[in-house]
């Protein structure tokens, strides 16, 4: 028996390479014998460095960046064997650099990003790739475009502060001062979700809460992002806001289309290829992945959902293992996964938390004992 093992992380607990070490032990514990495979996943958010690394090889650069709030941060970038250079946004802007009582949604700034982007074309790559997840920021990417030499201005012709709060204000944007490293640029954002920019599930209302934004600071962002949209429309010819994935990382998606002249692609897509999962699950039995938390939102593009598509395209059954799970089995199984069990459903969230790696491998276990 083949078993592929092919998780996220479990954010702020695990690493995808932790965890699916510790879904490993529990497989061989139930299946003695089977013939075990690890493919720490990721999906364009914090991991994905990490995971195009252990899938290709490369090596490791730090630069230091600003922070989401204007205090230094080492952001990271890596150079892959086929010259590309990933970097992520989280590392230079994101959520987890900022204290969760210094949390500040309408001045969280991207620009410490755009510092990491310049930084990288400075090394002649083949291609940037820009990991899009866990920022801080819910200013469309426009603290990124300042970094590399764009203008946002008032009408007053002004500057505007930093952050999605003052996007409200905005009323031309300004090219004329973007670097030259620019002129050539090959980038591609890779996505962790495809929300739009704007709306009910785009960037200021879905994931606005979780960077400490009030009802009334994601009705400030929300305006903000759709008067950006609007100059970009006006002043550049670019329509942003129809995109799909241009509302990730605070809508950062739409500010690498306008303003670095990328384009989108999901997260999970691009470090499935690299570590040749498709090709892996056509010699499997059986597959198992998982995250921290499976719900709804991971149905729109995150790892889980990616990993049981191409399972039911190999006709290869899915099983997760989570830290909670808190989508329905009927629903879960229409989008391929079989059966999910969650760490704190099964052993409590105390001893989820305390003892991590034992928890994932026992309840892997019991998955496979269930079967």
């Amino acid at each position: 028996m083949r078993i592929v093992i092919a998780p996220d992380k479990y954010k702020g607990t695990a690493s995808a390479r932790a965890v699916a070490e510790a879904m490993g032990r529990g497989a061989a514990r139930a299946r003695p014998g089977a013939e075990v495979a690890l493919f720490p996943m990721a999906d364009g958010g914090e991991g994905t460095l990490e995971a195009l690394l252990s899938a290709l090889g490369g090596r490791i650069a730090g630069h230091r960046v600003t922070g989401p709030l204007g205090a230094p941060a080492r952001g990271l970038t890596a150079r892959l064997p086929d010259d590309r250079v990933v970097l992520e946004m989280a590392s230079s802007s994101g959520l987890a650099l900022v204290a969760g009582h210094e949390r500040d949604p309408l001045r969280a700034s991207s620009y410490g990003t755009g510092e990491l982007i310049l930084a990288a074309l400075r090394t002649r790559p083949a291609q940037v790739l820009v990991g899009l997840g866990g920022s801080a920021s819910t200013d469309g990417g426009s603290g990124a475009a300042r970094a590399v030499g764009w203008r946002f201005l008032d009408a007053r012709g002004n500057d505007l502060p930093p952050g999605g709060g003052a996007l409200r204000s905005l009323q031309r944007i300004d090219p004329a001062g973007v670097v030259e490293e620019m002129k050539g640029a090959r980038i591609q954002g890779l996505t962790d979700v495809g929300c739009l920019l704007l709306g009910p599930r785009g960037a200021a209302a879905a994931f606005g809460p979780q960077k400490g934004a009030s009802e009334a600071d994601i009705e400030v962002l929300e305006e903000g992002l759709a008067n950006l949209a609007s100059r970009i429309r006006a002043d550049l010819g670019e329509d942003v806001a129809g995109a799909v994935g241009a509302g990730a990382a605070g809508g950062m998606g739409a500010g690498l289309i306008a303003f670095f002249g990328a384009s989108l692609e999901g997260g999970f897509e691009t470090v499935a290829e690299a570590a040749n999962l498709r090709s892996a699950l056509g010699t499997a039995d059986l597959v198992i992945t998982g995250e921290g938390h499976l719900d709804h939102q991971s149905l729109g593009g995150k790892v889980p959902i990616g990993v049981a598509r191409l399972a039911r395209d190999a006709h290869v059954e899915c099983l997760a293992v989570c830290g909670r799970v808190s989508v329905p089995a009927p629903e879960l199984a229409t989008h391929g996964i079989k059966r999910a069990l969650g760490l704190e459903d099964e052993l409590g969230s105390e001893r989820a938390h305390a003892h991590a790696a034992d928890s994932i491998a026992e309840v892997t276990a019991r998955l496979l004992a269930r079967q």
